[in-house]
């Protein structure tokens, strides 16, 4: 901030699993590990937002890879698509304008596309582009048809942004509280593909967990 002293901050990279009627949707995958092979632009980005990935604390460690259906992407930034790579057997959901960006990316995108594996281009894919009147007045797509996972459309931090609401809760929002509380027990869980020390808070809204796939020891965190 313009004027204020100069600090580090740390910040993490939440991913969240929902369990429900057979499905396992992962929305965004985190960080990946080193090395990455992203050429210039993936040095100045490690140089000006260095990720510290713990052992165990990669997405695949935190849960089977193969148990995965669905892959949400939220958008193409790097502490979103990092673990991408260790789920090729799922349907990718993303909105289209993550291909624009992909087939004409721009400096401002922040996209490294080298860290998006090499099926990418050949991977089952919902493309989710219209939105219509949901809950709380937000634009948003019924991604099963059944109520349970509706996809918001964020526009603004980048191109083609989704955000979701699972349950009447929110996983990815602006800054004003969206949904009238946590989801439902066995609903849905977080984990994080970020170093442990960059966790944010745990809000206390959520309640305890009793999902299937869940890290022993690390209850859900929540977007602030």
């Amino acid at each position: 901030m313009r004027g204020g002293p100069r600090e580090r901050r740390r910040f993490p990279s939440n991913v969240f699993r929902y369990a429900d009627a057979g499905r396992r949707v992962l929305y965004d995958t985190g960080y990946a590990p080193s090395p990455w092979r992203t050429g210039l632009a993936g040095r100045i980005y490690r140089r000006l937002l260095p990720p510290v990935i713990d052992p165990g604390e990669t997405i695949a460690a935190q849960l089977d890879p193969t148990d995965v259906t669905h892959v949400v992407l939220s958008h193409l930034h790097p502490d979103h698509i990092g673990g991408l790579v260790h789920f090729p057997h799922a349907t990718l959901v993303l909105h289209p304008a993550l291909l624009t960006t992909l087939a004409h990316p721009r400096l401002t995108d922040g996209v490294l596309a080298g860290l998006l594996p090499d099926w990418f281009d050949r991977a089952r894919r919902i493309v989710v582009g219209e939105f219509g009147p949901g809950p709380f007045g937000l634009a948003t797509h019924d991604l099963f048809g059944d109520d349970s996972y509706h996809l918001v459309d964020l526009p603004g931090h980048a191109r083609g942004h989704l955000g979701a609401l699972v349950a009447g809760h929110a996983l990815a929002r602006r800054r004003r509280r969206l949904g009238p509380g946590p989801p439902r027990p066995g609903g849905s869980d977080a984990r994080r593909a970020a170093p442990d020390h960059c966790r944010r808070r745990r809000a206390s809204a959520y309640r305890k967990a009793t999902a299937r796939g869940r890290a022993p020891g690390r209850p859900p965190a929540a977007l602030p």
